[in-house]
């Protein structure tokens, strides 16, 4: 995420204790720190791929940039030969290699900014036209390209927020000028080796934006998915006038042969209470049930399959320090942070919930979403992050559900208690969490705070932040 003022505010799920059959208990932890893992040299990478390995991250997002692999990426005139052996690749074959070694997966986000020779527009400003209507036909040599170099990835999504104008301009095209290039992507991925690997569409951005030129505006995930299915606000297709403007051909489109759908469920500005309202077409982590009904009419209408998973690839919360603009305190950051995994671990369709930045950025006008401070010092999201904990106390019962990110069976958690205010920690009982590190544990108990205490595979004594009961 690099357009940090468009983002929106996360509201509330109903923390009532919720059912087994609901929760998502299988989640893998997916992060991205392209700062880190590919512009910061093999020794940074390294670093970071190592403490993200002992985090228990299973998955590493990048995107791959157009324009950083092809070649004479700032000529206006289409170059001679392969467009694509330039040495750009190096630094995303680095990344590859490396995580493999660590046994983390990577997805690959295939996305602009575009070489200019690329893009159909041919006036303004370079900085639109390297978003700027690029050619579908070269869109596919690109991923085709990226296909054939990284046979070992299994695991793609196409183009990085659509929906955004910073990203995919205009913004009044962004629906059908994204269903073409994901055909066509999807169709040179199963081409070239990855008919059974992981295809996901949207990488959408949260918020939409209702003013300035209609080629500038963002636009909320819910209208661009609308457009981007040929349906209208009742799921049905469209029609007329309005299939014309979506390309739709009376309403018909054959189906995105895509395994799930891809979203960043981030507050406004990263930095917002929970509990702010969004647009009724925003989608944030509470309203995920916007995306999984415009998913569904969508498989009804044969666009994509049923039941397609949705799997969050990017989140965070900025904080202050750094940002005064738009961080939040950072024990606050934390908090919500956890709330955030607990909210989504609810939402059985979400397969994978993600992290933005290990490291905070040197700009301060960039995103300040990072678990450690840019200088290295943790933030205290470094251990919300390790040892999610979340607990809820209603009907004179408590409910203390929490993750070991990086345990498994073998892990026992030991619960501690605080009984009242400045009251004596005192030990309660030891769990063993589920393979991917979920416990959830009930009881009649009321303390006044709750914290998680395990020892990692290094020996060091880890814990949680010390949660208070959330009332519902």
């Amino acid at each position: 995420m690099h357009i940090r003022r468009f983002l929106i505010p996360l509201g509330l799920l109903a923390l009532a204790l919720p059912s087994t059959a609901a929760a998502s208990s299988r989640q893998q932890s997916l992060f991205q720190d392209d700062t880190s893992l590919i512009y910061s040299g093999d020794q940074k990478r390294d670093q970071t791929l190592d403490e993200l390995k002992a985090l228990g991250v299973d998955v590493v997002r990048t995107n791959l940039l157009w324009r950083q692999v092809a070649v004479a990426p700032d000529s206006r005139k289409w170059p001679s030969g392969d467009r694509y052996a330039s040495g750009g690749w190096a630094r995303w074959d680095g990344l590859v290699a490396a995580a493999r070694a660590r046994h983390i997966a990577v997805q690959i986000t295939l996305t602009g900014p575009l070489p200019l020779w690329a893009s159909q527009c041919h006036h303004g400003a370079a900085r639109i036209r390297r978003t700027c209507r690029p050619y579908t036909s070269e869109y596919g040599r690109f991923v085709a390209a990226a296909a054939k170099r990284y046979p070992g990835v299994h695991r793609w999504s196409l183009w990085n927020e659509p929906n955004q104008s910073g990203w995919l301009y205009p913004a009044n095209e962004a629906p059908w000028r994204y269903r073409r290039l994901a055909y066509e992507g999807i169709k040179r991925l199963r081409a070239n080796g990855h008919a059974h690997d992981q295809i996901l569409l949207g990488e959408t951005a949260p918020l939409g934006r209702r003013t300035g030129s209609r080629a500038k505006r963002s636009l909320a995930p819910v209208t661009f998915i609308r457009g981007m299915f040929c349906i209208n606000s009742r799921g049905h297709r469209l029609r007329g006038r309005s299939a014309r403007r979506m390309h739709c051909k009376g309403g018909k489109m054959k189906r995105l042969l895509a395994t799930g759908w891809a979203h960043h469920p981030y507050t406004r500005g990263g930095g917002k209470s929970p509990r702010s309202r969004v647009g009724g077409n925003d989608i944030t982590l509470p309203k995920m049930g916007r995306l999984s009904r415009e998913l569904n009419r969508g498989a009804h209408q044969r666009r994509i399959r049923g039941r397609l998973p949705i799997y969050l690839t990017e989140y965070g919360f900025q904080t202050n320090p750094p940002d005064r603009l738009a961080g939040v305190r950072p024990s606050r950051a934390a908090v919500w942070l956890n709330m955030s995994d607990w909210m989504a671990y609810n939402i059985g369709r979400v397969k994978s919930v993600a992290q933005y930045e290990l490291y905070d950025e040197l700009n301060r006008g960039a995103f300040q979403t990072g678990l450690r401070y840019h200088n290295g010092r943790a933030k205290p999201l470094l251990a919300a992050y390790r040892t999610p904990i979340w607990v809820v106390r209603r009907h004179h019962r408590t409910m203390i559900w929490g993750q070991v990110r990086p345990g498994g069976r073998e892990t026992r958690v030991q619960l501690r208690y605080q009984p009242r205010r400045h009251g004596k920690w005192r030990r309660w009982k030891k769990v063993r969490p589920n393979s991917r590190g979920f416990l959830r544990v009930r009881t009649r108990r009321n303390a006044y705070r709750w914290k998680l205490y395990w020892t990692d595979s290094t020996g060091h004594l880890r814990a949680s932040r010390s949660a208070r009961p959330a009332s519902h």
